[in-house]
């Protein structure tokens, strides 16, 4: 476990990655001792962060950039993740996004279950599911797909209509995926490019996606506060035409 336990190291506490205790009990408790990252230090499933905080675009593009993060970091070590899905992400109260796995596969790089069930491709990405060897575009494709079905009313591609099972069928098949219930715009051209069937489509790395998810933040940032700004100016504005109208209002307040 030499090399396992060097590379895990420098994941504990990197921005984007939580590592579990859990899945690793061959290590002795010395290996461990201040290595492995609890669940405890980041609170939430991403299912228990929305129940508590709701999902806002805002929301939505920090766990898109965070989670990019934690992939430039498992490039960086020569890795891929895996096995990412929607239950490998958590959350805590300050609104910071990690992934996460208790499935020590991810040190083997072995994505595709073989043991035949449809359901544990439901984020896999097409090229995957048909054998081909997981790269930084099938991780990408991954994150894509948590993100549409977080706009999608937490439902994959075609699961509305189809079922779950078809669904996936479906997905991996080629058929082309329709934008989400909740189209936010920029956001959703993001979406939609990263979990493109072609993997030559997608972002050609975390960073590259990371920097429009960025952009898109800042964009988003900057118009809440013109809003904020108009309004402040516009409340001045009727604050001062009411003085203006009502005179003896000011002389009795001063």
């Amino acid at each position: 476990y030499k090399n396992e336990l060097a590379l895990f190291r420098s994941f504990c506490g990197r921005t984007g990655w939580l590592v579990f205790r859990e899945g690793y009990d061959t290590l002795s408790a010395d290996d461990m001792s201040g290595m492995i990252v609890s669940r405890n230090d980041f609170a939430y499933t991403l299912k228990e962060y929305i129940e508590k905080n709701g999902l806002t675009t805002g929301s939505l593009l920090k766990l898109g950039t965070d989670i990019c993060m934690g992939l430039e970091y498992t490039v960086k070590n020569g890795m891929v993740h895996g096995s990412l899905k929607l239950e490998d992400i958590f959350a805590d109260d300050s609104h910071k996004f990690r992934m996460g796995s208790r499935d020590p596969d991810i040190i083997e790089r072995r994505l595709i279950p073989d043991d035949g069930d449809i359901l544990k491709m439901a984020y896999v990405s097409p090229e995957c599911a048909c054998g081909a060897s997981v790269t930084n575009a099938s991780d990408i494709y991954s994150l894509g797909l948590i993100m549409y079905t977080l706009m999608n009313g937490m439902l994959l591609p075609f699961e509305k209509e189809y079922g779950k099972e078809a669904a996936i069928r479906k997905r991996i098949s080629g058929e082309k995926i329709p934008r989400p219930d909740f189209d936010a715009g920029r956001l959703t051209d993001i979406v939609m490019k990263a979990i493109s069937f072609n993997k030559s489509e997608r972002y050609q790395s975390p960073y590259s996606m990371r920097k429009e998810l960025e952009q898109e933040y800042y964009e988003l940032e900057n118009s809440i506060k013109l809003k904020l700004e108009k309004e402040n100016a516009e409340r001045i504005q009727r604050e001062k035409e009411r003085q203006l109208a009502h005179p003896e209002e000011s002389d009795i307040s001063a």
